[in-house]
Formats: C-alpha cells, sequence, structure tokens
C-alpha cells in the first residue's frame, strides 16, 4: 500500500470517527442535517444500515475522483446521503470540506457551515449549477443553503485556500419514486 493510500484510509477512518461522533449528538435526518455513519456494506458497496442510515460510496464518479485528488482529506470515497432532505458540510479551520464528496437525491439542500477560519463556497467552471456564498466569512456558526434540483456533478472550492486543496464535491442523482 502506498504513503498516499494510508493517508488516505487514515483521513476516511478519522472522518468516519469524527462524523460518528456528531452523529451522536443528534437522531439521523434531524432539522440540521446530521448524519450517521455506519460500517456494514450492502451489495452495492454502500455502507448502510438497515434503517437507512448514511454510509460511504467506493464508486465515485471519474470528474469527482480528479476534481478532489489534491483535498486532502478526499480518501477516494464519499458520502451517501441520498434519501435526506437536508446534508450539512463543514467548512473548517484545517482548511477542509467536511465531508469532502456527498452524493444527495436532487431536491436535497446541502447546508455549509463554517466551523473556523475564514472561507466563502464557490462552484467551479464545471460544475452543474452556479453558487456562491459571497465574500469570504470568518465568523463560526455562519451558513450557506443551496437546493440542488437538477441532477449533475457539483464541484466547488473555497477561494482563499485553492492552493491547499479546499475542494469538495456532489453528486447530485434522481429522486428515486
Amino acid at each position: 500500500m502506498s504513503n498516499q493510500q494510508s493517508r488516505r484510509r487514515f483521513i476516511a477512518a478519522s472522518g468516519t470517527v469524527a462524523l460518528t461522533a456528531l452523529a451522536g449528538c443528534a437522531d439521523d435526518g434531524d432539522e440540521n442535517g446530521a448524519v450517521e455513519v455506519d460500517d456494514s456494506d450492502d451489495e452495492n458497496g454502500t455502507e448502510n444500515d438497515d434503517d437507512g442510515s448514511i454510509g460511504e460510496i467506493d464508486e465515485v464518479p471519474v470528474a469527482i475522483e480528479e476534481y478532489l485528488q489534491d483535498a486532502p482529506n478526499y480518501d477516494g470515497t464519499m458520502v451517501d446521503a441520498t434519501g435526506e432532505e437536508q446534508v450539512t458540510v463543514s467548512l473548517t479551520d484545517t482548511n477542509v470540506f467536511e465531508p469532502a464528496a456527498i452524493r444527495i437525491d436532487s431536491g436535497t439542500t446541502v447546508e455549509w457551515v463554517w466551523e473556523g477560519g475564514a472561507h466563502n463556497v464557490v462552484s467551479d467552471e464545471d460544475s452543474a449549477s452556479d453558487f456562491n456564498s459571497g465574500d469570504v466569512v470568518a465568523e463560526d456558526g455562519t451558513t450557506f443553503d443551496q437546493s440542488f434540483d437538477d441532477d449533475g456533478i457539483q464541484l466547488y472550492y473555497c477561494e482563499p485556500h485553492t492552493a491547499e486543496g479546499m475542494y469538495g464535491a456532489i453528486d447530485v442523482t434522481e429522486t428515486e419514486g
């Protein structure tokens, strides 16, 4: 195993522990978008409990893999948040989006929450939608919400931290039903 793969696995495990700890503060699917991560695999490579809790997806679209290759916390997987009405992504004081990659259903709202540092959220020119949180903000607790009604890959970054690899991605899929 290469050092890069070992580092990614370590970061993935650390992120899973952090998400699990955060999820313990609220019920799955609460109004704040808290998520629960589980380690059981289903037949699609998605880690989900029978209760539908959120897990990870190993099969990441190539466009997301390529876009996030320099993101320090990207481990080659994405969080499966399909079935959720709202999902939270943190902007951290370590200059990463956590989680780096998520899959959601069309119609889901993503809420970015500032948890340290001076950041903004800006869609990449190759993103399926155009969105921008505005000027760089350093106040913890600041939020930016964006609903994604159309399928497609959403790519975004933090303007002052692109050199540090502060990138994120969302795979918006058609809502089943």
